[in-house]
């Protein structure tokens, strides 16, 4: 049995891969910081190895006797948006990595980057894997970060045999997701928290499509490649109001202006660097709220064979899991919500479970976050 270290197991997209994995028969060693919840995982059959990125040792422990290394751990803070911290884990803990990976002859690593290292382009042309040129990091070091350990990889496969390739998702929806984390938005707008939306919009996938895609880039893909994991180029208009055909719930009716949102988020800033508070939206967010980042995932497609799960059904995934967690209390509407998604099967043998599937284990997992 093939053993895979998944380093930040549990996170929103490392509890979808560990999931998929145990499904394909992998034997998994999670790769925690000590002190950190892990709740999503906590009941799944797997090892538990409790570490620190930026001691190589560390990783070097944990990466022994593993035929693979998903490395998905990292720092996504984007405030302070200058962070030595972030710089430090993201950049060296990676480094340290590679490091573990070669001295210990893996198979092959799975290095999890950001679509963000990529160049942004329109819905008619969106942007590719164009490892050439630089990304616009809007003066934020989780962005420069992500870009910067991904060079880091790709240098190692070039001049230390390292046999490695790149996953950049783009913005995942789904299940196992924090309510404070991307699925955010979806919540929001059920709760009609959202007056306002921006001219923006993002590429968005299921985060399951993009694990898939992960356990695929295990036996498939080519060495010293990079594939953005993404499917739906959406405006933010698009976006709200496919979350408010499927959540019954109001869209937010105002389009805010550029220079509103990006005075709204410079004021922010300003005020976050002479007051204890953390702003809901800096300067930087508030840019790349403004822009259209999209892109393709052809490549991911043809090479990982990555599926293209609808991103309603990600809404609907994502809703059901925080409705079955607590998150979020259901309005009277509840039971034409799930219809649509009652007989759904997420692709290529994931647990080859339904919705029904996941709403089994979200209220579990609400039951656990119950008890005292």
């Amino acid at each position: 049995m093939k053993k895979v270290l998944v380093t930040g197991a549990n996170g929103f997209l490392g509890s979808n891969l560990v999931r998929i994995l145990l499904h394909r028969g992998f034997q998994v060693k999670a790769f925690l910081l000590k002190g950190v919840p892990y709740h999503t995982i906590a009941s799944l059959p797997i090892g538990f190895f409790y570490g620190d990125l930026l001691q190589p040792r560390s990783i070097q422990r944990a990466v022994a006797g593993c035929d693979y290394v998903v490395h998905l751990a990292a720092k996504p803070s984007v405030w302070p948006t200058r962070s030595d911290e972030v710089r430090k884990v993201n950049i060296e803990g990676t480094r340290h990595v590679v490091q573990a990976c070669l001295r210990a002859g893996i198979e092959r690593l799975i290095h999890i980057s950001s679509a963000a290292s990529f160049p942004f382009g329109t819905k008619e042309h969106p942007g590719v894997e164009a490892i050439d040129r630089a990304p616009v990091v809007y003066d934020m070091d989780y962005i420069y970060s992500k870009w910067k350990s991904q060079q880091l990889v790709l240098q190692a496969v070039v001049e230390a045999k390292l046999p490695a390739l790149v996953i950049n998702p783009t913005y995942m929806l789904g299940p196992y997701g924090r309510p404070s984390g991307s699925n955010q938005m979806i919540l929001r707008a059920y709760q009609g928290s959202l007056p306002a939306f921006t001219g923006g919009g993002k590429n968005f996938v299921h985060v399951t499509d993009v694990a898939v895609a992960i356990a695929n880039a295990l036996t498939k893909g080519r060495i010293g490649q990079c594939y953005i994991a993404g499917n739906e180029n959406l405006s933010y208009r698009e976006l709200f109001g496919k979350i408010a055909r499927l959540l019954q719930a109001p869209p937010p009716r105002f389009l805010a202006p550029d220079w509103l949102m990006k005075g709204f988020g410079w004021c922010s800033s300003q005020l976050a660097q002479v007051l204890p508070i953390r702003p809901a939206l800096n300067y930087s967010t508030a840019r790349i709220a403004c822009d259209g980042q999209y892109y393709s995932a052809a490549r991911a497609v043809a090479e990982l064979n990555m599926p293209q799960t609808p991103v309603d059904q990600a809404i609907v995934d994502a809703f059901q899991w925080f409705t079955d967690i607590g998150a979020v209390k259901l309005k009277k509407h509840e039971q034409l919500i799930w219809k649509s998604s009652a007989d759904h099967r997420l692709q290529h043998g994931y647990r080859q479970a339904t919705s029904a599937g996941i709403r089994q284990e979200g209220r579990a997992f609400g039951n656990q976050r119950q008890k005292p």
